[in-house]
């Protein structure tokens, strides 16, 4: 197969699964490794917050109250409670924790809520 028909083949799968290349020095990566339906995940739970009215107000929350909020999710999780989709949310509170972490490394400046 020539190189052209391999990228083409590899952005028609990752259309397929939802996930978009990223350019990493001017070479294309694919989010392989990235279990499939973990977006979706993340987007289902992100979009049930924004109809509970919180809409963007994970990322005006420190790195500490998300890690809070996981372990209150975890001990839902084994109390067997059904409300909520707790694995999700550990999922999206950790991935703005991480995020959040990031850019405040970045930026110097730290959330205290």
């Amino acid at each position: 197969m020539k190189y052209c028909e391999q990228e083409k083949e590899k952005s028609l799968m990752a259309k397929k699964i939802l996930i978009r290349p990223i350019l990493y020095a001017s070479k294309v990566e694919y989010m392989s490794l990235i279990p499939e339906g973990a977006l979706q995940i993340l987007q289902t739970v992100m979009e049930y917050g924004e109809k509970r009215g919180k809409n963007n107000q994970g990322w005006n929350e420190s790195v500490e109250h998300h890690l809070n909020r996981i372990v209150l999710h975890i001990k839902a999780y084994r109390q067997n409670d059904k409300n909520e989709d707790h694995l999700g949310h550990i999922f999206a509170r950790a991935m703005l924790a991480n995020a959040i972490n990031e850019k405040q490394k970045k930026t110097g400046i730290k959330i205290r809520k």
